[in-house]
């Protein structure tokens, strides 16, 4: 979700210039981003819908819908998003946008090419990651030492590396294929490589020698979005969770959420609920359950609920997490 909400926050921003956006999503997460649409007469919400792919839960819309095998129904929906096409290059040739921005989807330049719309890859990831992304030689990308070697060395404060453990987890990932046919790296490649500029969610202050690497090698244009910060909250913080939180003094509760695509291994998800436990505030903490497990009580450390009961709470759903800061900083 994290993608969507940022390019919600993106379209906010166009529309507080007067600009007009059509936002394409599927039908699972509109009723969270009408919540964050600062203006619905400006921002229409188009529905996409998802082909059917033997293997997939139709109620698997977005990766935060992958919960039990991870990689698997990761490489289905990627392969569902890839089967869009024809209804993207539909609505392109009925609407006619000036400009469409898109993250994943390596086939939507040629498209918006055919078209006549400037593609423009948006990127919510810092733009430090370019190294990875925009490597020198396109076959780089296939190669596992690539990630495990250190940066370039023309690549901004290339002393900065992986550990080798943390390189070949990321290895393992960046060649798996995703989808049909293509891995992940491969994908942003011919994004960057095919759409028309590239963009990053950030500004030249903070990250400008990144910036200027990624310009050199990608030939591209590179735009900045500024920090896309999220409006305040429409919605308010769910009665439960209100009740719950305000049972501590201000600033005293730890809250602790990687985001939807993060699924820890059980080892790490016990160690850091133990670790969180051992400091005696009072937590909140959501993550998705490790996939060893078959459900987040099941992952739990032994004792660990009833240790806790009075103080702490773990939850595998999304959360507010807006309403939730605000109101343990209040």
């Amino acid at each position: 979700m994290g993608h969507l909400t940022a390019y919600m926050h993106f379209s906010n921003k166009l529309a507080d210039q007067g600009h007009r956006v059509s936002f394409l999503t599927p039908s699972k997460p509109r009723p969270l981003l009408s919540t964050l649409n600062a203006h619905p007469h400006l921002i229409t919400l188009i529905h996409v819908p998802i082909p059917k792919v033997p293997g997939l839960d139709p109620e698997i819309q977005t990766a935060a819908d992958c919960i039990n095998d991870f990689h698997t129904e990761h490489n289905l929906l990627a392969t569902a998003f890839g089967r869009t096409a024809p209804f993207i290059e539909s609505f392109l040739r009925k609407s006619k946008p000036d400009v469409v921005f898109h993250d994943f989807s390596h086939w939507l330049p040629q498209i918006a090419r055919t078209e006549k719309t400037l593609a423009v890859a948006l990127f919510t990831l810092s733009d430090y990651s370019a190294w990875i992304l925009i490597p020198k030689e396109k076959t780089a990308m296939s190669d596992p030492d690539q990630i495990i070697r250190r940066p370039p060395a023309d690549f901004p404060f290339a002393s900065v590396t992986l550990r080798k453990h943390q390189a070949r987890e990321a290895a393992s990932f960046l060649t798996a294929r995703l989808g049909e046919g293509l891995s992940f790296p491969e994908r942003i490649l011919n994004v960057v490589m095919n759409s028309d500029a590239v963009a990053f969610k950030t500004c030249r202050e903070l990250e400008g020698h990144y910036l200027d690497y990624i310009e050199k090698h990608s030939n591209k244009v590179v735009l900045t979005a500024g920090p896309t910060l999220p409006v305040p909250p429409s919605v308010p913080l769910e009665e439960g969770v209100a009740a719950w939180l305000g049972k501590f003094s201000p600033k005293s509760v730890i809250f602790c959420a990687f985001g939807s695509q993060c699924v820890l291994p059980l080892d790490q998800f016990q160690e850091l609920l133990l670790g969180i436990e051992l400091t005696g505030l009072p937590f909140l903490i959501a993550l998705k359950p490790p996939a060893e497990a078959e459900s987040l009580e099941a992952a739990l450390p032994e004792g660990f609920k009833q240790r806790t009961k009075d103080w702490g709470m773990v939850t595998g759903e999304w959360v507010q997490q807006q309403q939730i800061l605000l109101k343990i900083n209040a």
